[in-house]
């Protein structure tokens, strides 16, 4: 089955608003989230090529569904897995009593599948990371769609009508194959940097900053997310403390079963 058929109820409004915060933000971005391949990371063959330039940060652009006026909502995402730091994130979340959103590749579930139940068992959202860490951007309508609805039918129905980019690379035709199955694109305001080794201390000060509405880019795959473990640890009851609240990406909760 489709992708289409299985989120072809989302929202067209949800659909609007945050494509339009996307078009404005993150237009042929290039995400700095590239993994730190490992044996338990996607196959080399699917990086930038080395003569790729280096990708513009994205800009701090609150999405048009971000909190109003007051509220301290957060919005922590993290990608590339399920891998070996997964159960030690959500550990982390737990203890916390944060929710959060998991984008996914869909290639990395298997012998995972536990982890990606866990997500799910204890409430937080996930999105589709493309089968293998591909940049959509390279490819074309009939490759895009391999990515995009082999992954989707690997994380399962439970997933949320939502997806990122690798690399942050989403052209107009890629783009525009997305929305048509019922995926709205979620970009990020802040990024930790750990996919590119960040100390812990590095990491923590990114997540200390953090703003009102911010959508935080961490990794819970693709390399040794130590760091990323341990800057958790020690930020979300400090921002808890500030008055900081943690949620799922709203366009990512999972449609529910109408059946």
């Amino acid at each position: 089955m489709r992708f289409t058929r299985e989120f072809a109820g989302v929202s067209a409004a949800a659909l609007a608003l945050l494509l339009a915060a996307c078009g404005t933000a993150a237009q042929a971005e290039q995400e700095n989230s590239g993994p730190q391949v490992d044996s338990e990371s996607v196959a080399t063959s699917k990086r930038k090529p080395k003569s790729t330039p280096e990708p513009t940060p994205v800009p701090s652009v609150k999405p048009s569904w971000s909190p109003t006026s007051g509220d301290k909502t957060v919005y922590l995402t993290f990608d590339d897995g399920p891998g070996p730091y997964t159960q030690k994130v959500l550990d982390v979340l737990k203890e916390n009593d944060v929710k959060a959103t998991f984008f996914i590749i869909g290639k990395m579930i298997r012998t995972r599948e536990a982890d990606l139940q866990r997500v799910y068992d204890e409430g937080h959202a996930t999105g589709d990371h493309t089968w293998d860490h591909a940049d959509l951007s390279r490819m074309n309508a009939t490759e895009i769609d391999r990515q995009l609805n082999k992954s989707a039918v690997a994380i399962g129905p439970k997933m949320g009508p939502c997806m990122r980019p690798p690399y942050g690379a989403l052209d107009g035709e890629a783009r525009k194959l997305a929305v048509s199955y019922g995926m709205t694109p979620v970009m990020w305001t802040r990024d930790t940097n750990d996919w590119n080794k960040a100390s812990e201390s590095q990491i923590y000060n990114v997540l200390m900053g953090t703003k009102p509405g911010d959508v935080i880019l961490m990794h819970d795959g693709g390399g040794d997310r130590s760091n990323t473990v341990a800057a958790l640890r020690d930020a979300l009851p400090k921002l808890k403390d500030k008055g900081y609240s943690f949620a799922s990406v709203p366009v990512c909760l999972p449609i529910a079963n109408t059946q």
